[in-house]
């Protein structure tokens, strides 16, 4: 039987698929070959032209910007903003929330 997704189960059906690890690696994993919506996996991915939307987000008046960890990291230039970088979209709401 090749790879089946959830669109492929009927009601009521069953099968036995590979033990899975349920240690973070191992879930992140499972869901990378299972779940084909990259977001479910929590984790917040670096965003194309990062420096000009934090210019744009200046210039339109904001002082505080939650970006993803990966983007901050390779800034050049000095923003007028508090920048919050982030890797999980748990702590993207948390830091929104200013916590």
């Amino acid at each position: 039987m090749g790879k089946r997704y959830w669109e492929d189960l009927t009601e009521g059906e069953s099968f036995t698929c590979r033990p899975v690890a349920f240690d973070r690696e191992g879930i992140v994993a499972f869901g990378k070959e299972y779940d084909p919506l990259p977001f479910h996996a929590g984790e917040v991915r670096a965003v194309p032209m990062a420096e000009m939307r934090l210019n744009e987000a200046a210039k339109m008046g904001f002082s505080r910007v939650v970006l993803p960890a990966s983007n901050a990291e390779r800034l050049s230039v000095k923003f007028p903003l508090e920048l919050l970088p982030v890797r999980h979209v748990k702590e993207a709401l948390s830091r929104a929330a200013g916590k």
